[in-house]
C-alpha cells in the first residue's frame, strides 16, 4: 500500500483514461468493485491524452454526478480518495504540479501556531514586606 511512517500513505495513484465517465465507472466497477474510486487521488475521463492532456492547458471540468455527459463546471482540482476528484479533460502540467504542492505539503505541514496564554500575570506588589522588630526587653 505504500505506507511510509507513521502510516501515511506515501504513494499516489491516480487514473488518467481517454474514456468517458460512464463506461470507465462500469468497466472499473466491474474490475475491482464498487469501492473502486477509493483507490485513486484523483481520476480524470476523457483525457484526450493523444490530442491534448501532454501539450495543452486544458482546464479541467469536475464530473456532474448525474450526468457525466453534462459536465461543465471547470475548477482546480484537487486530490482525495472521493467521487469528488473526478473531472473531464485536464492537463499533465496541472496535474504535476497538484502533486508536487501536495508532497510538499506533506513533507512540510504547516507548524501549528500557538494559543495565546490565559494565564494572566500575577499582579505585583508594592508594599514591601513585613518587617520583624524586636522591643527592647
Amino acid at each position: 500500500e505504500g505506507l511510509g511512517r507513521g502510516g501515511i500513505r506515501t504513494t499516489k495513484l491516480f487514473l488518467v483514461t481517454n474514456s468517458h465517465a460512464d463506461f470507465a465507472n462500469f468497466l472499473m466497477e466491474k474490475t475491482f468493485g464498487k469501492e473502486w474510486r477509493s483507490l485513486f487521488e484523483i481520476v480524470v475521463y476523457y483525457a484526450k491524452k493523444g490530442r491534448g492532456f501532454f501539450s495543452t492547458n486544458a482546464d479541467f471540468i469536475k464530473v456532474d454526478a448525474k450526468d457525466p455527459h453534462k459536465s461543465s463546471l471547470r475548477v482546480k482540482p484537487k486530490l482525495g480518495h472521493t467521487a469528488e476528484c473526478s473531472y473531464v479533460e485536464g492537463n499533465a502540467d496541472t496535474l504535476t504540479r497538484l502533486f508536487q504542492e501536495h508532497s510538499q505539503q506533506t513533507r512540510n505541514p504547516p507548524k501549528p501556531t500557538p494559543a495565546p496564554s490565559s494565564t494572566q500575570p500575577a499582579p505585583s506588589s508594592s508594599s514591601s514586606p513585613p518587617s520583624s522588630s524586636s522591643s527592647p526587653s
